[in-house]
């Protein structure tokens, strides 16, 4: 299930201070990158663990494409 709205919101305060800079670099990325981190983000079967990991996994991915440009 998607979380949106009020729910989606309230999700992202109960972050921590570094799952939410996770998010902020993934912002910066290009706009199929920040689709997929939204999909993970808003993903209510996933715990705040899950997400931070996916995200890891995800930016890792970007930054090794930058590298080999």
């Amino acid at each position: 299930m998607r979380l949106r709205g009020e729910e989606y919101s309230k999700r992202l305060e109960g972050y921590s201070d570094s799952t939410i800079k996770l998010i902020s670099c993934g912002l910066a990325l290009d706009e199929a990158m920040v689709k997929k981190m939204h999909d993970i983000t808003t993903d209510s079967t996933l715990s705040e663990a899950e997400v931070r990991s996916k995200l890891i996994q995800l930016l890792n991915t970007t930054s090794t494409k930058k590298e080999t440009l």
